[in-house]
């Protein structure tokens, strides 16, 4: 999974870079940008989760550096909670349809769905099933081989 290019492009370090300047205070000079790239980094990615995990005025790891908006928080939740039920959707049909490698490549969208709004919790369940539900074949010597 690592080399192929579906997978290759999540994490996003520079999130983690620009969450860790804005909680240095030493860089403060760099705030207002890192405080940019990661409005626009929720906005353009759905990123509730993390949306929640910086800002929430009471859990938040920058609360109060950004004013907490409800609505905004929920119109993400609405529309990951839109994707995810299209993907599981499409993974049900290929379950029904096709074989394991189609519903493999499902499960390994809906991780990495999870991994592109930042949701480290899902992404690693995510992960976990797709190695138990593929892992069969891994160990698997050549066609026609002793094992």
């Amino acid at each position: 999974m690592g080399s192929d290019p579906l997978y290759a492009k999540y994490p996003n370090l520079t999130l983690a870079h620009h969450i860790f300047v804005l909680k240095t205070p030493s860089l403060a000079a760099s705030h207002p940008l890192s405080q940019q790239h990661l409005t626009k980094s929720v906005t353009t990615e759905r990123q509730a989760p993390l949306y929640r995990y910086l800002y929430h005025p009471t859990d938040g790891i920058l609360a109060g550096k950004q004013p907490w908006d409800e609505q905004f928080y929920n119109d993400l939740v609405k529309k990951n909670t839109e994707e995810r039920e299209g993907y599981e959707k499409e993974m049900r049909e290929a379950e029904e349809k096709a074989g394991e490698t189609e519903v493999t490549e499902w499960m390994g969208k809906i991780a990495e769905f999870w991994a592109r709004v930042c949701d480290k919790v899902r992404t690693a369940m995510g992960l976990l099933v797709i190695e138990g539900y593929g892992g069969g074949h891994r160990g698997a010597g050549l066609i026609g081989a002793n094992p």
